[in-house]
This record gives C-alpha cells, structure tokens and sequence, in this order.
C-alpha cells in the first residue's frame, strides 16, 4: 500500500496512531487517493473455514492489520482449540501492485518481458509468448528506463487504437465466414433464404447416404429388394447395396466365454477378439434387414460408435458412423454397412426420369476437387473449387427446393457422389453491396436482401441500375389482415399457428372481470343478429343506465368513450368495446357533466344486459369473447391438461372441424382462463382489420403479406440499396465450417440449448486468444459487461448473429464516441426486447386503438440512466458525490423523470423481413411507427425541454434548402420523402 495511512484511518473513522486494526477489506480507485472499504469473496473464503460457533476465530480472520508503512493480513492462526489445522493450506497470489524499479537498466530481455506481461495483463487477455516477443522485435529490447519503458507502451497502444495498423476482428464477420448450414428439408417461408447451386464456384458433393436432415425430418426410410437393396428416403432413391445386414445379440444361442469388440466401418464390420474374460456374452448372429419402411434413429447421448450429429449436416463420421433403422414395433437395427456411399443405377438416370428427378453431371477427377471436414469427429465431402459445366448445369433449376432436384455426380471412374446444397451466404457490406440488393431472391418467391437504409449506412446506400434490384421498404403498404373467419382461417393456413377466435367465454361466472358502469373496466357488447328492438329489452335496467349505455355504444368519438379499431370503426359492427371513465362510472346512482345520464355500477343485471343501440340490439359479453389469440401455446404437450400423445384437443378445431373458433368448454371454470390468457398472442377482435406491422413477428410472413397484397419491398431501376457493416460471405477456404445458421422453419442440427450458446462462446475465446487488436477486445468486453443484454433473458439462445452484431457494436467503438455506443444499442432490436421497450406505444396510441388507459414501457427510460449513464446520484468532476444544503448526495432524477423519458422511447419496432442474415430480425437497426410515437413536450433533466433551441419550420429563412450546408438524401427513382429514423 502506498496510499498515506493517514487517510485510510480517517476514511474508516479511526483515530490516527501508530498501529490500526481494521474488519474488511481496503481498495482505491483513484492514484494517492483514499483507501475505500470493499468487502468481497476474499473475506468469504477466509471465514468458511472456520467452525461458526467460535466466533472469536470467525472475526479474526477478516482483520487487517496496518501499520505506519504498511497493511497485511494475518496468515490463517493454527490454534487447534478455536480452528481447524492449516499446516496443509495453499495460499495464491491473486493480485498485485508492481512498480518498475532499477533493474530494467540492468535486466536483459527477461526483464523487460516481465514488465510487458504485467502490461497485457491490464490491455489485453493475457501475454503469449508470440505476442512478447513481437512487441520486442517492435520496439527493441534497449529498453533501460521506465520513461523509454512507457514511451514504448504508448506506441503499442496508438498502433492497436489505429485500424490501418490493427485492423479491427468482427465477431459477425468471423461467425459468417464458417457457416456452413445445410439447406433443409422443412423451411418456413418466413425466412428469405436461397440454397447454392451445383455450378457455381465452391459447389459441395457428399458421397454417404444419410444426413441430419433425415435423421430430424423423420421421413420414411423405404428398404426394397433382398440383395441388391434399395434404399428410399421421402420417395426417392438414395443408394443401392449388395448387403444390409444387423447383429441380433438377443435370439442367439449362448457361446463361449468372450468378449467381442465391433468396430463399424463404412461398407464392413471387423471384429476383434480380446483376452477379457471378465463378461459373458451370446454368440451374435448377423441377420439381413427385411424389406420394409423404418426411420433413421439414434442415441444422441452416445459417445462411442453411435450416431452424433454435427453442426453442419452429416451423420457421424464416414468410417465410424452407426447407422440405426426402426421398423414400426419399436425394434431398432445398428446397420453393419454404416453410412454407405452413393451408388445410384445408371438405369435410374434414364428410364425411371419421371419417377425419380435424377440429373447427372460427370465431374472432374478427384484430384480437383478439395475435401472439407464435415463432422467434429472427422469424415469429409468434397468442395470444387471453380464454376462447373456442362448440360445439366443449364437445366438445375434456380427456382424450388433441391430436395425436388437431386443432382448425381460422376467421377471418371465410376465413383458417384451427391450434391449437397448449403444455404446461400453472400456479401452486403457498405463497401461491397449485393448491386441487385438480392433482386435475384426475389425471384425465387424470397425477401430482399438489401439492409434497410439507417443512421448506419445511410452515406453509403446507392442507386441500382439493375432491373431486378430490390429495396427493404421500413414500412409495409396496404397492409391490413382481415380478422374474420375467412381471414383467421387463411392465418392458420399459412403459418401453421393456431390462431383462433375465442367464444364461449362466461362473463358472468369470471369474477376478475369489473361491472360494466365501474370506473376504469373495459366491457365488451357483441351485436345479436336477427334481434328487433322489441325483443332487446332488458326490464331490469333502468331507464338512464340504458340510455347512457346506448349513447355510448353508438357513440362516433371513440377517443372519448368507445373502443373500437381507428382503422376499422366503420366497419366492425360486430363487437363494440367500451372503457368506462371515471366520472362516468358512478357507484351509486348520479349525474354526470351534462346532465342526462348516469351508469349505475350496483346493477347486476347490466352483466349479461342486452341494450338497443342504433339499429341493432347488443349483448354484455366477455371482454375477451370474440377477441382472435394465437392459441399455440396450449398445443404443446406439457401446456395443457388434455394433451396427449393419442389427441390433441386445441388442434382439433383446426385440424379436424375445420373451423376458425375456438369454444371455451362449459365444464371449465374461467380461472382457468384467466390464468392463461396472457400466453395467448392477443391480435384483435372478430371482424377487425389489423397492420400487417401489427401481427405477431411469428406470422410477418412473406406468404401473409403476398396472400394480402402487402408490399413489403420496392422493386426495378431506381431503388436504393444498401450495405450493413460486417455482412460478409461464407469464406469456402476456411480449414474448418462448423457454425451453424439457425433457421427457424428449418430444424436445427444440436440438440440442447448449450450447443446453441456455445457457438457464440466460441467465437468470443477464439477472437481472444488469436486476434492482433488485443486491446479493442479488451475494451470492447468491459463495455460489453456493462451495457448487457443476455441470451437467456431474450430466450433466443439459438441464434448467433444478432448477438454478434449486438458485440460489434463495442468493438467498433472502443475507443470512439460513447454517445454512439448509447445510440447504437438504443436502436438494437435485442436491446428493446431485453429492456421491454419493443413496440412500446403512446397512451394516446393505446387508447385510440383499444379504449384502454395504458402508460409507455419505463424500464429502458430507468436502467440507460442508472445503470448505462449518469448513475443515480451526480457527482462532480472528480466523482464525488453532489451533496445539497444539508450534506445529503443530490439524486440524478426521480419517478417522474423516468415517466416522462420513456414517452421518448415510444413508438420503435423492428424492421422489415430480409434475407443473407440468420435471423430475419436482430441484426438491423429499429425503426420508429410514427403512430406509436408520443408527440407530447417531454422535459428534460434541467427542467428545459427535449428540442429547445431548434428552429421551427416556421422560423427557417425562405429558400433555406438551398444555402451552405443544406443536406440532401438520395430518394433514387421516388420523389416521396422516407424517414430515416
């Protein structure tokens, strides 16, 4: 310790004298300033050795013990009475202070190589000797004195804050160049990708069976013939082979004593004998595979022979894999010949065509062709380096899934091997944009790939000059879903989710639901149809509640009492929604502001009254009755009492009655419901017309959207495209591809949540450990522990990319602006999500459109102060605290601070669906829905306002587009302004 020990004993308030006690542990952040009190681990770790019952051990062992020049902490007391024995304990160093001392002028290479570890210590993740021995080829190894010493460091450090020197590693980067996602059989339209094509550069060929795909697919494995066999999976041929054989272990007859070890190869089975004797075992009998259909099975668990699915697409490794088959009772059969090579007839190119989509193409040899590792555990493909040619290159399709089209590749001497298409990773970066924006996607019924124009790449976006280029629009036009029963049906159809209209709902058996007339409490009233005025009557309301009640349900300024859909008032006649203020609602019997009406909450036959309104009679229902909910959730197995493996109760609506309503069984109490509610996706009611921006992110489809006439891109000459940072290509010439793409329609290739996360980890430790901008990483990670984000808490562990462009975000700015770290993760659709903020609306917003008095999301507006800021408490220039008249620290904002600012943060939702990324969201910046927007003054910390000191539009001189300093934005071929936040 060098701090005066003077101020450490008055900083804990003891007297100044020779020698101090202290319980805790010191530390300082500030060089010469005072020493701080800091309990921690340490002191935790000391006590959990001793008995608790002796406290006078227990208290001792947390005592410093400082005296006139130093502090030090007693080594552990021995004393068998009051401890336990210590003579066995290891001690290690953890931390330290070193100074540089004499010795470098007189210390060799050694020396000052010490000195430089306890430097990368502090600026990167720790020294290697590759790393040591460049700074000493760098900057000499005459280093004699602490100021040539310090002179060097400042050098290293200006050359790691240079990016020509030290270009700067991107985690997104480095994740896309090893992907290496095989294109899989179920693919949700949702997501905007293309598969490789056989002729282009860096095609990929497998010369084995079975894949992943057909393991998690589950398709049917069809085994015809006895000897040569044919093996089919989904109705198509895969290969033949002479034999197809299983050891059945179980009917045998018992041999003799011994202990056989079976080592699987591709095509064979050897076993070995060993000496062991320690085991009986049956005398195997090697059996043939009847034919029949069975499924491709495995033990996942297995870490021997069985089969373990890799992060990019095959079955275990090419001389080892097991290979199981499951016939229809249950019995599983371990395949002797393994994973067999691809042996298609050459009949089969011919005259089985229109049964079997064989095309043929004869390849080069072998020898030009590159093997590429396509399993953790070894086994390889092959990859041709260049663009292949020929007839068969001209007829593979573009357009449809490959699956559809198998391509067989020929070898000179007679080998076969079978294309395998990987997903399609181009290049988009603001310095080499995709010229068409991924117009070519577009095509084949996909999303653009063009990054949506944005505070990021906004002075890099170009004009397309290519018929087919394609722009990412930020809003979709005419974009309104119809939520009636043909519409909810047509929902379903197309996303596979079990959205339905809910009725059935008993709103006078559901006790959390209020009294129609109640301050504050929403009341539904669905139009009875075929009803005349003289048949809706209700004799046990009175006069002025009915009359009140009626107004209000034929009311046309919704913005005060009914809740009908802004966008559809006119034309939802079937449901009204009404949110009852507060000085109409009366509990007892009054008069309201005009003198003519009163709602009379003591009532209890309003609950189910039915009221004459206009020209039609309604009903008092359920508030959620007829309201239209992605009931998916209760489809699950575990979610919902009478699920099972034989039915499915919720599906059945769909599946079986093909019908869009959903009906609440009366044996069921609406607890239940009422428990549940909120797991359902809340849409809309029947007969409402809802955003295309409005669904469920689950159901943007591009399926919905051109099912609706949802125009969700701009297309032809004139559209702007642009790049998104770090967008790179697959790079083929990686020794190893083993990140995986995450598609949602698609299955994944892990099994577990962990093997989703670690490929990010792996990212992380790779960059650590290899990348030259040591010290941008470093601070790239402190900024990552502070403004965090968790994939556990978004619960989207199994994506990659979002959340390595959410990193590159500090890796970027490092050692930039911090404003722009603030404004980058404000806009980071990972961020809205984890702090709450995603599509949070104006009360106004809210009101308009649901009648109910809701306020903005405020986490964002509390934790970028608290925890991201400014901190709770201000604090001078020097840290210490601001203290006010009577010595109490001066708080940085209150309650209604954070109110009001999160009215600023309203009003931001994602961006539009695209393609060339993992996840069609997460990667793109925000964009604000005006509509959303909060448009209210909001005040400031120092009691001004957000915007004082603009100028009004009313203020600028005439004709000031056209003076100095004027900024213009390129529109392309559309003279319509677009918004760029």
């Amino acid at each position: 310790f060098s701090a005066p020990l003077e101020n450490a004993r008055r900083q804990i308030g003891h007297p100044v004298g020779e020698d101090m006690e202290y319980t805790g542990t010191l530390a300082r952040i500030v060089p010469g300033g005072d020493w701080m009190t800091h309990s921690r681990v340490f002191q935790k770790a000391l006590r959990k050795n001793f008995r608790r019952d002796d406290d006078d051990a227990y208290e001792r062992v947390q005592f410093w013990e400082c005296r006139s020049s130093f502090c030090r902490i007693p080594y552990l007391p021995s004393d068998v009475n009051s401890i336990r024995d210590t003579s066995s304990d290891k001690y290690f160093l953890i931390s330290m202070n070193y100074k540089l001392g004499s010795e470098l002028s007189s210390g060799g290479e050694n020396t000052i190589m010490k000195h430089v570890s306890r430097f990368f210590d502090r600026t990167t993740f720790g020294p290697t000797r590759r790393s040591l021995r460049k700074f000493i080829l760098q900057f000499g190894g005459n280093i004699d004195s602490t100021e040539k010493m310090n002179d060097a460091y400042a050098k290293w450090t200006a050359g790691q804050m240079n990016t020509v020197r030290t270009p700067q590693t991107s985690h997104r980067a480095y994740f896309r160049k090893r992907v290496d996602r095989y294109f899989p059989k179920i693919i949700n339209a949702r997501e905007p990708i293309r598969p490789t094509h056989p002729c282009e550069p860096f095609s990929q060929w497998r010369n084995f069976t079975f894949t992943v795909d057909d393991l998690v697919s589950k398709d049917d494995i069809v085994v015809k013939g006895n000897g040569p066999y044919q093996l089919y999976v989904n109705g198509q041929l895969r290969t033949t082979t002479k034999t197809l054989t299983y050891v059945d272990r179980g009917n045998a007859r018992d041999g003799e004593m011994r202990n056989l070890t079976y080592m699987y190869h591709a095509g064979s089975m050897e076993e070995e004998e060993t000496n062991s004797t320690d085991l009986t075992y049956r005398q195997p009998i090697i059996r043939n595979i009847e034919p029949g259909t069975y499924k491709l099975v495995s033990d996942w668990s297995s870490s021997d022979v069985g089969l373990r699915p890799s992060m990019n697409g095959a079955l275990g490794t090419l001389r080892s894999a097991q290979i199981k088959f499951r016939d229809i009772k249950g019995t599983v059969y371990p395949i002797r010949e393994g994973n067999m090579p691809i042996k298609i007839p050459k009949d089969f190119f011919n005259r089985h065509k229109h049964v079997h989509p064989f095309m043929r193409i004869d390849l080069p040899h072998q020898n030009e062709f590159k093997e590429v590792p396509y399993t953790l555990q070894g086994g390889s493909g092959l990859m041709y380096p260049e663009a292949l040619r020929g007839p068969a290159c001209r007829r593979y399709p573009l357009e449809g899934h490959p699956i559809a089209n198998i391509l067989v590749g020929v070898f000179p001497n007679g080998e076969q091997v079978m294309f395998d298409p990987r997903i399609q990773v181009l290049e988009n970066t603001p310095d080499n944009i995709l010229p068409d924006g991924g117009g070519r996607d577009i095509v084949l019924g996909k999303s653009c790939s063009s990054a949506p124009r944005s505070f990021l790449n906004e002075d890099t976006c170009r004009m397309s000059y290519d018929p087919r280029a394609c722009e990412t629009s930020s809003y979709a036009y005419k974009a309104t879903i119809p939520l009636t029963a043909d519409g909810v049906m047509q929902l379903y159809q197309l996303t596979k989710k079990y959205v339905y209209i809910v009725n059935g709902l008993r709103v006078a058996d559901d006790y959390s639901v209020g009294h129609p007339c109640s301050p504050h409490v929403k009341s539904r009233w669905k139009t009875l149809e075929g009803v005349d005025k003289e048949n809706c009557f209700d004799r046990n309301i009175d006069d002025g509640t009915r009359n009140f009640l009626s107004t209000v349900i034929n009311q046309d300024n919704c913005d005060l009492y009914c809740g009908k859909w802004e966008a559809t008032r006119s034309n939802n006649n079937k449901y009204r929604d009404i949110w009852m203020k507060g000085k109409y609602g009366m509990l007892v019997q009054s008069i309201d502001p005009q003198g003519s009406y009163y709602c009379d909450a003591r009532n209890p036959h309003v609950k189910r009254g039915e009221i004459w309104s206009g020209n039609a009679c309604f009903v008092n229902t359920h508030p959620d009755d007829g309201g239209v909910r992605d009931m998916t959730y209760w489809t699950k197995l575990n979610t919902h009492p009478g699920n099972s493996q034989r039915r499915n109760p919720i599906k059945e609506f769909h599946d079986t009655y093909q019908t869009p309503y959903f009906f609440y069984p009366v044996g069921h109490d609406m607890e239940r419901w009422a428990m549940n509610r909120g797991k359902f996706t809340y849409l809309g009611k029947e007969g409402d017309h809802v955003w295309f921006d409005d669904l469920p992110d689950s159901m943007q489809l591009n399926s919905v959207a051109e099912a609706h006439g949802v125009i969700t891109q701009k297309r032809g000459v004139g559209v702007i495209v642009c790049g998104s940072e770090n967008e790179v290509a697959k790079d083929p010439n990686m020794p190893k591809s083993i990140f995986e793409w995450k598609i949602p329609g698609g299955r994944r290739t892990y099994k577990n949540q962990e093997n989703g996360k670690n490929q990010k980890k792996a990212v992380w430790r790779m960059i650590a450990l290899k990348s030259s901008d040591q010290f941008r990483q470093r601070v790239a990670w402190a900024l990552s522990q502070i403004l965090v984000i968790s994939d556990r808490g978004l619960k989207e562990w199994m994506f990659s990319e979002a959340f390595l462009s959410y990193y590159d975000i500090f890796v970027r700015n490092a050692f930039g602006n911090f404003r722009d770290i603030l404004k980058e993760i404000s806009y980071s659709p990972l961020m809205a999500k984890y702090l709450s903020f995603l599509k949070s609306e104006s009360s106004l917003s809210v009101r308009r459109r649901t009648s109910e008095t809701t306020f903005p999301d405020e986490n964002f507006a509390r934790e970028i102060m608290q925890l991201f800021s400014i901190g709770t408490l201000m604090l001078h220039i020097d840290g210490t605290e601001k203290l006010d008249t009577s010595d109490i620290p001066i708080l940085s904002y209150t309650n209604k601070h954070i109110m009001n600012f999160a009215r600023a943060w309203t009003g931001f939702s994602n961006g539009s669906l695209r393609g060339n990324i993992e996840s069609s969201r997460g990667v793109d910046p925000m964009r604000i829905r005006p509509e959303f927007r909060d448009v209210f003054p909001k005040i400031t910390l120092d009691k001004k306002f957000i915007g004082d000191g603009l100028p009004l539009c009313t203020d600028l001189p005439r004709g000031h587009f056209l003076k100095k300093n004027s900024k213009y934005r390129l529109l392309g071929s559309s003279s319509t302004p677009d918004l760029l936040y």
